[in-house]
């Protein structure tokens, strides 16, 4: 690029310098350059100094902008720029008079420096005040008489408005400067005087004697006002404004000194007035009534008399309106306040018409005329929160004015400006030109989410967020109160003992989730009281919104689960209406807290207050009524007491501090003394509040740190207001006072926070124990408090001597007391273990019981029976079960946290994720510990509550036989009835495990076993009860609950049988005893699930079919009846119908119960008409060998059938089984594939016939693959498809090429092979594109991806049927022996691919119950294995009858292992999750669907064409139809290619991704060159923690996805769209943080190493997208895969080192959260199930774990040293420990792998718990923490 010469010029000694720069240089760099090449520009700072462009005009010259580039100004070679400094001397002129000369930077708008003059003068709110250019006379006289002659009388009557402007003072001649441009723009030069004047009054209201400089403005300004007449006033009003003005300036009247004459009355009273008698007098006796005021107090007095005017706050303009009735115009004032529109005479300035702007509907303004619309009613009622106002200028630099909308609209509303009734300015040119019609589109202005208020300072975005949410709060708030006008309707429920169960847990779950949803919002009112208490400025918005969402969404679910409970509710006595209007009563009090804390109301804090004890009386009431108040009322009158106590000592405190302010000589100490005993009051009457609020819900940990939090802000304000008393005075006296009334208010604080800590603790009284541990732990803070005085220690070292010796001795005198019986020992301490174990769980498990309903029932069970061990039992699984949904949803919730963009929704749910990872940790303990004491007694409570379950259906029965059983609400037919059939399977594989560990004698995993098979069978029973009471027939309902009792009756034998195996171990009669229940019960089920309907006639058809068959089995066949012709026609047409009804029953499958019977009657019909056909064709066969062969193909269409209706028949009892649908489609072709074998055998038809109908029916079967492709087809991958496509369309066009040919030349027998050729391609063609439409289906981010289960049950059922096929083959007497080792082989191969598949599902599975069953499973099937084997080959030495039995015994428990580990596999919870595909996905499947339906219909055209032409080849219509088909199959199948090759999963998602991070590339890009100028806008709506929470949580989920993303761009297609647009979703949040952060360092470096940093990791993601893409998901584009590993290596680094930077900056601000959070996270990776594969052995990663020890250990000490000596260098070693635990968990994981993985996980969690201690106390690090930071360490270095 070519450089670009300019002649530099050094203002300040005129020194020009030509320079040479590159156009792109930015101007901050071009000054940096001036600077180092040019000396004489050296002095001064930097960034006082710009490039200045002049003009000769200079309004024209310009200053050059940091951030822009040079060729943005259109430099040319040789222009002139002025090296000079920004800043130049204004002057500034007060209303009082004073000039102040301040330092302006001339580049900066008129707006940006009023910020620096007015906070120079001291005025805070710059934004009401405005800057005037004062007009010298002459100028204004130059101004006029321009006019012509001819228009002499509108020169009269222009200057009688002149005149009449100047005599009523208005506004329209002060020409206040544009706050948009520059001095320099506008003319101002440096000798020039501005006028500081007040241009809006919207926060006069506040100004008072606390801000005195403010006060003598606005004093000024309003004393002019009145003395020229701006504000008309009476005498009377005119002397005591005087009379004050007397005070102000001469002080106390003094009666000889101040006497008429004294006065200069002009200076006084308002012209009209001077000459009026007996006014001096009449002033002094004003001034008398003043007294002893200050000065500041008479100002303040005269300027709030001044606000009582009526003019007071209104811009006048002089404007002239039209008469009535007459074409004349006449002047008249108009103003315009903060409220309305007025037109006022212009001689009395009385009001004649006001508008409030709440009543004009329209308005528009030209440049001479201004119409006015006023609309019939209001827009809404008063203080409505919905309305919005928008605001546009009157006219330029002149005033403003506010119109009211709804933003219910959402749109301009457009209309004629010139309507009736206007007002007009004089004309003078004429009739003016107005626009008529639509107002132009630059003026179109909504602001929705807020409404403003005439002149009140406009909100900061945080305010305006804050507004956003409090509006949609408010709507849902609104929507709750609507929704409390009515109950539930609830359906009719029966009398039986489910029922009552039903409705009893109903009431117990709705009552705890609205306990907590009380808790939640009592919590949040408390939390918005206590975040709303300091000033506007530092008030976190952000936090407060994050509170009333937590507010509102708790209303929302509050208001559901009050409907249903007070329709549950026994309403004899009106308990459900009462507890409704108690919770409209809530809803309310929240609505009015909603109103009061809006930052545009500005309304009065005790407002907020009493709003907030509205919501804690309502809550207590709510809770009263619904039977869950705090029982102990006596503890809440205490709480109060308290708390008002605190109040009345504040109050106290308030009086002593009074009394110092008076004494206070200085005025600005006084001042901050009474404003602090202010704070002080206000403090103490917030937590009087706080108290109220959260009083019903004391129990509630939140409610609890909410009311610790107000204590604190109490203390703080005590501690600040003695702070100002000692600053304003030395009277010892006084002081003392005040130090007494302090210590009065803290010991009263100190009582109300004890109280509350010791009903947190339950009320336990403190023992021996707890008193000398508390010696202890105060002793060893007063060792460390004391280092460095060696006599201190030495005596403190002798009392924790003492102190340790009585803790001791406690100890052991209770030990001795102790009756020594080992049994009573044990008893006790298990007791005692339980009671502590079982508590703890309780109170953890209060956190997430609104979530879980067993959870509900487990706790509130427990609690009301303590000592009943079904109970904790019942609790300890709810919780175990809930710990992974738990789990998973705080990892899906983190990852959402960073994509959430509102600010409090965001926090919230942070906030959220955290607290349930928090409790779902204790619980996960406390659960351990409790399992570890009850687990022992779980097999007499499972089959307490397999008992109780079988006494439940007893009582439904009952019911059923009087005809009260009712299906309980959300019950219904089709419901229950897969939830019966999902169950049966997880029940089956529970006993599977029962059985297993019980031949075992393990007694621990045997409970385990027990208790989830009385879980299934809960779960059971109710499903069976809801299909009884869903059946219409009786008879039905009754079996169905008898079959289910009989389920019961047997598990509860099983389990029985299960113990007494347990008790008797290796007891082979207890051991035969136990499989012959197993098998009673199995049969049960079975026998279940088929009284389900649908079921009974799918049975009926099995066992027709099963009939018809045994006519196959008779030795001599039937006479034909039938002509071979005829024979031959029937069986084609039986096996056409046969195959139509196989569809047909597919078809059922998904459908209805009835439809399923109905199919299932037909197809055994026509099964049984296609039999005897076939038994008919087969006695036409000539040779005995024929015959045989038609009767086997006749038992394979037999069998086939047979497993087409069990395929049916488990699809419709459980839909969502893994993989049904294709199992029931690849038997329907079974069927088809049978048939068409026996056509082929028995028809003798013309050429090729029997070839084209078997092609056809083919075709038929394979249709079904494209209707509804939601599940996987086979296992080919997208480019594994596009293959197959090609493979297959190369030889169907081959084949369709030799049907042509062969029907030329009629070669029949290669006619028939081409045919056969083509329909497999046909098949192959259509499998593939159903995969690949099933691919794409998925890889649509829209559709929820399915995941993979544990094992593939479909696996273990193949396999398992091949080796029962294989050992019939073994113990068959006619089997040769290479028959013996081709079934020998099958079974070593299978069982092989068994144990091999249970070794993977054990390294997965995170339950070590399945777990350890897996690995049990896989041992007993190679055993047994192994015993066959050895069986086998002695046979294979000797083929003897006695081998042959012995292979036979063999063969019995092989086939019971493999059939047990079947039936473990097949529970639900190990099978696949299914993908969900989206109505997008569904449509970028139609093209490929349709191309591939196109082809199968012209083959299937084809075909039927070729049958005929083979037949006739001479017929020409018929070859042009044939090839007419032929090009229609060829366009479909080029179709289908290109189809497929255009649907290329993750390819459109990659170019959106791309194309969404190139944005953020130059977004950052954008930012860095504004950081670069020092011009980046600082965010002020969010905190820099918040900030630094959201760039960290978007970090870590980018780091997340890298390496799925590198493996889906390898070979996961079907993943790729999902990943790469998970990992874009992250950047644009990334990218808002990181610029967000960097515009709030204050270092500049910080700021460009975030910015950077953030641009490397966008670039990398940039780099692995483009790599992605082009991987595309194959696995065989291997050329790929390295550019994708380098890829994903450069994101992890980049990602490694803006955490590092991170952490740095956390650590440093002392916000460990982060860190803390990853060690959690790094502990949580031990739970999970599949380590990384290990590729060293265990010893070398021991000896790595124990180097990462050892390095915890020493950077542990090191901390415990750095605490006292350098407590500043804690953060770095805080994040040292969290880095070397990461290590160390991951070399664990891999040691784990390697080894009994058990001591190695005990060994890292220990380890965890000691490194979050560590980090915890670095965070709230302070003397007493000191404490708990060595022992941490300690026990850190110990481990």
């Amino acid at each position: 690029m070519v450089a670009l010469s300019l002649k530099i010029c050094v203002r300040q000694c005129n020194v020009v310098k030509t320079m040479q720069f590159e156009p792109s240089t930015p101007v901050y760099d071009a000054c940096r350059i001036i600077r180092e090449r040019v000396p004489e520009a050296q002095s001064g700072q930097a960034s006082d100094y710009g490039l200045f462009l002049s003009d000769e005009d200079p309004k024209k010259g310009i200053w050059l902008e940091s951030g822009r580039t040079l060729d943005y100004y259109m430099l040319r070679n040789g222009d002139v720029l002025e090296y000079k400094k920004k800043q130049r001397p204004q002057k500034i002129k007060m209303l009082d008079g004073a000039v102040k000369t301040i330092m302006v930077d001339d580049s900066k708008t008129v707006g940006e420096l009023l910020v620096t003059i007015c906070s120079r003068i001291g005025i805070t709110n710059y934004e009401e005040y405005s800057l005037i250019q004062e007009v010298a006379e002459d100028k204004k006289e130059d101004g006029m008489g321009t006019l012509k002659k001819d228009r002499t009388l509108l020169l009269r009557d222009e200057r009688k408005m002149e005149k009449l402007k100047a005599k009523l003072h208005t506004d329209d001649d002060l020409n206040w400067l544009d706050h948009s441009r520059t001095f320099r723009e506008q003319g101002v030069e440096e000798s020039e005087t501005l006028l500081l004047r007040r241009k809006f009054f919207y926060s006069d209201q506040n100004v008072d004697s606390r801000d005195p400089v403010q006060l003598n403005l606005l004093y000024v300004q309003a004393r002019d006002d009145i003395l020229n007449g701006s504000h008309p006033v009476s005498f009377d009003k005119a002397c005591e404004f005087a009379g004050i003005q007397a005070q102000i300036q001469f002080g106390p009247h003094v009666e000889h000194k101040h006497k008429p004459g004294f006065l200069d009355l002009k200076e006084f009273l308002p012209k009209e007035y001077i000459k009026q008698r007996g006014s001096e007098k009449k002033i002094f006796q004003d001034h008398k009534n003043c007294g002893e005021m200050t000065e500041i107090e008479a100002k303040v007095k005269y300027v709030k008399l001044a606000r009582s005017l009526q003019t007071y706050g209104v811009s006048f303009f002089l404007v002239k309106e039209k008469m009535k009735g007459k074409n004349k115009l006449v002047p008249r004032l108009l103003g315009i306040t903060k409220e309305s529109v007025m037109r006022v005479d212009e001689k009395t300035k009385d009001v004649v018409q006001e508008w409030p702007l709440t009543t004009v509907k329209r308005w528009a303004a030209s440049p001479k005329s201004f119409t006015l619309k006023q609309s019939k009613d209001r827009f809404g009622l008063e203080g409505d929160e919905e309305s919005t106002m928008l605001e546009e200028s009157v006219s330029p630099k002149k005033s403003t004015i506010l119109q009211q909308q709804f933003n219910r609209v959402g749109r301009v509303e457009h209309g004629s400006v010139a309507l009736p009734g206007i007002i007009r300015s004089g004309s003078v040119g004429g009739p003016d030109t107005f626009n008529v019609g639509t107002m132009p589109s630059a003026q179109q202005q909504i602001t929705t989410g807020q409404m403003h208020r005439g002149h009140m300072p406009p909100l900061s975005l945080a305010q305006q967020a804050l507004m956003g949410t409090i509006n949609s709060s408010m709507q849902a708030v609104q929507q709750a109160q609507a929704d409390l006008g009515h109950v539930d309707n609830l359906p009719p429920l029966g009398h039986d003992l489910a029922s009552r169960v039903w409705v009893q847990n109903k009431v117990d779950e709705s009552k705890h989730e609205i306990h907590s949803q009380v808790d939640a919002i009592t919590a949040g009112t408390a939390s918005v009281v206590n975040l709303t208490a300091g000033e506007p400025t530092e008030t976190d918005y952000t936090a407060v919104g994050c509170a009333i969402t937590t507010i509102s969404s708790n209303l929302t679910e509050m208001s559901k689960g009050v409907k249903l409970l007070a329709a549950l509710m026994d309403d004899e006595v009106g308990s459900g209406h009462k507890l409704m209007g108690a919770a409209r009563m809530l809803a309310g009090a929240v609505s009015d807290l909603l109103r009061s804390v809006e930052p545009a109301a500005a309304e009065p804090r005790q407002t907020v207050l009493t709003a907030a004890g509205s919501i804690g009386q309502a809550s207590g009431d709510l809770l009263r009524h619904m039977g869950e108040g705090e029982t102990d009322e006596k503890f809440q009158d205490t709480l109060m007491n308290l708390a008002k106590a605190v109040a009345n000592a504040a109050a106290m405190l308030v009086l002593k501090a009074k009394n110092v302010a008076q004494v206070a000589e200085d005025t600005i100490l006084q001042n901050r003394v009474i404003a602090a005993a202010t704070q002080c009051a206000l403090s103490t009457s917030q937590l009087v509040a706080c108290t109220k609020v959260v009083s019903p819900t004391i129990s509630s940990p939140v409610c609890q740190e909410q009311l610790v939090e107000a204590g604190k802000l109490v203390d703080r304000s005590v501690e600040t207001c003695v702070k100002a008393c000692r600053s304003a005075s030395d009277d010892s006296e006084l002081l003392k006072q005040v130090g007494a009334a302090a210590g009065v208010v803290s010991q009263a604080l100190s009582d109300l926070l004890q109280h509350v800590r010791h009903y947190a603790s339950c009320g336990e009284p403190i023992g021996r124990y707890d008193q000398a541990t508390d010696t202890i732990m105060n002793v060893t803070e007063n060792i460390f408090t004391s280092m460095g005085d060696a006599g201190e220690m030495v005596r403190q070292a002798r009392v924790l001597a003492q102190a340790t010796s009585d803790l001791v001795n406690a100890m052991r005198s209770d030990a001795e007391a102790e009756v020594d019986v080992d049994n009573s020992k044990k008893l006790l301490a298990a007791a005692k273990l339980l009671a502590d174990a079982t508590a703890r769980m309780v109170e953890a498990a209060k956190a997430v019981a609104d979530c879980i309903p067993q959870l509900v029932q487990g706790m509130r069970s427990s609690q009301a029976q303590p000592e009943e061990l079904g109970a904790q039992l019942a609790l300890i699984m709810a919780s175990q079960s809930f710990l992974q949904p738990g789990s998973k949803m705080v990892t899906s919730a983190k990852s959402a946290v960073p994509t959430v963009t509102d600010q409090a929704a965001a926090m919230q749910l942070g906030q959220c994720a955290k607290n349930l990872a928090t409790c779902l940790a204790e619980l996960r303990t406390a659960t351990q510990k409790a399992h570890e004491a009850c687990g022992p007694l779980e097999i007499d409570s499972a089959l307490k509550t397999v008992q109780t379950l079988k006494s439940e259906l007893q009582d439904a029965k009952m019911s059923v036989i009087d005809s009260q059983l009712k299906p309980l609400p959300g019950e219904t037919l089709e419901k229950c009835a897969q939830d019966l059939g999902s169950t049966s399977k997880a029940v089956g594989s529970s006993m599977a495990q029962l059985l297993t560990c019980a031949a075992q004698g393990n007694e621990h995993y045997t409970g385990v076993a027990a208790r989830e098979t009385a879980q299934a069978l809960r779960t059971l029973a109710q499903a069976a009860r809801g299909v009884a009471a869903s059946t219409k027939e009786p008879q039905a309902a009754a079996a169905m609950l008898d079959s289910a009792q009989c389920v019961m009756e047997g598990s509860a034998m099983l389990i029985h049988e299960a113990h007494q195996a347990l008790v008797h171990p290796g007891d082979a009669e207890s051991q035969q005893r136990l499989a012959q229940v197993a098998k009673a019960v199995s049969h049960s089920l079975n026998n279940c699930v088929n009284c389900l309907p649908g079921q009974k006639d799918v049975d009926m058809a099995l066992r027709s079919i099963g009939e018809a068959s045994k006519k196959l089995l008779v030795d001599i066949l039937p006479p034909c009846s039938k002509t071979f012709q005829e024979a031959q026609t029937d069986l084609n047409h039986t096996a056409a119908e046969l195959n139509h009804s196989a569809g047909e029953v597919v078809h059922s499958s998904r459908g209805t119960s009835s439809q399923l019977a109905a199919a299932s009657g037909k197809f055994s019909q026509d099964f049984d008409e296609f039999l005897d056909a076939g038994i008919e064709m087969a006695g036409h066969t000539q040779s005995k060998d024929d015959q045989i062969q038609v009767i086997g193909n006749l038992k394979n269409i037999s069998m086939a059938s047979s497993k087409l209706l069990l395929a049916a028949k488990s699809l419709s009892v459980d839909p969502g089984a893994a993989n049904a649908k294709n199992l029931l489609a690849v038997a329907a072709r079974a069927v088809t594939e049978s048939i068409n074998q026996l056509i082929t055998l028995c028809t003798q038809q013309a050429a090729g016939q029997k070839e084209c109908d078997n092609a056809l029916r083919e075709l038929e079967a394979v249709r079904g693959l494209l209707h509804n492709p939601n599940e996987p087809v086979n296992e080919l991958s997208y480019f594994d498809c596009i293959e197959s496509v090609m493979e297959n369309s190369k030889v169907l066009g081959e084949s369709m090429a030799g049907i042509s040919q062969h029907c030329k030349t009629g070669d029949v027998i290669a006619f028939g092979e081409s045919v056969g050729v083509a329909s497999k391609a046909l098949c192959g063609l259509t499998e593939a594109a159903g995969q690949a439409s099933y691919l794409v289906g998925v890889s649509d981010p829209n559709s929820q991806s399915g995941h993979e289960g544990l094992v593939d049950p479909i696996q273990f059922a193949r396999a398992n049927q091949a080796i029962q096929m294989a050992c019939q083959n073994l113990v068959d007497p006619a089997s040769s022996p290479s028959q013996v080792l081709s079934a020998a082989t099958i079974v070593a191969k299978h069982t092989s691919a068994l144990c091999n598949a249970c070794r993977l599902a054990s390294s997965k599975t995170s339950n070590p119950v399945a777990r350890r069953q897996f690995v049990q499973s896989a041992k007993e099937v190679a055993n047994t294995t192994a015993n066959l084997v050895k069986t086998i080959k002695a046979l294979d030495g000797d083929f003897s009858e006695e081998n042959r039995n012995r292979c036979r015994v063999a063969t019995t428990p092989l086939l019971e292992a493999v059939e047990n580990l079947s039936t473990f596999a097949n529970n639900p919870e190990f099978a696949s999750i299914p993908a969900q595909i989206s109505n997008e996905g569904s449509a970028a499947q139609e093209p490929i669907v349709r191309s591939a339906r196109s082809m199968l219909d012209s083959s299937t055209y084809l075909l039927e064409t070729a049958r005929s032409l083979v037949l006739n080849p001479k017929d020409p219509p018929t070859w042009s139809i044939l090839a007419g088909h032929s090009r229609t199959v060829s366009d479909s199948i080029k179709s289908l290619i290109t189809s497929i090759r255009d649907k290329a999963p993750g390819q459109r998602e990659c170019d959106y991704s791309i194309d969404n991070i190139n944005k953020c590339i130059r977004d950052i890009e954008q930012s860095s060159l504004a950081a670069v100028g020092q011009t980046l806008p600082c965010r002020d709506d969010i905190s820099m923690e918040a900030l630094q929470d959201q760039l960290t949580s978007s970090v870590q989920e980018i780091g997340h996805l890298i390496d799925p993303v590198s493996t889906a761009a390898r070979g996961e297609a079907a993943q790729l769209g999902h990943k790469v647009t998970q990992l874009a979703s992250y950047f644009d949040p990334l990218i808002v943080a990181s610029v967000g952060l960097a515009s709030k360092l204050q270092d500049h470096q910080q700021q460009m190493n975030i910015l950077d940093q953030t641009k490397t990791l966008s670039e990398s993601a940039l780099q692995m997208l483009y790599a992605a893409k082009e991987g595309g998901g194959n696995p065989k584009a291997s050329h790929t895969h390295d550019a994708i590993s380098e890829a994903a290596q450069l994101m992890k680094e980049a990602v490694d080192d803006i955490m590092v930077t991170l952490n740095e900056a956390a650590s440093e601000g002392g916000m460990v959260g982060g860190m803390v959070e990853s060690i959690a996270e790094s502990m949580g990776r031990l739970d999970e199930g599949t380590p990384p594969e290990p590729e060293g052995s265990f010893v070398d990663y021991q000896t790595t774990m124990v180097k990462f020890s050892k390095a915890i250990a020493i950077t542990a000490q090191e901390m415990m040293t750095k605490s006292v000596t350098c407590p500043e260098e804690l953060g770095g070693l805080a994040s040292q420990v969290t880095v070397d635990y990461g290590q160390l968990v991951h070399q664990g994981r891999l040691a784990a792998a390697t080894a009994e993985p058990e001591e190695v996980r005990k060994a890292h969690s220990l380890s965890y718990g000691r490194c979050e201690e560590i980090t915890h106390s670095y965070e709230r690090f302070n003397t007493s923490s000191r404490i708990s930071l060595c022992n941490c360490a300690l026990e850190m270095t110990e481990i």
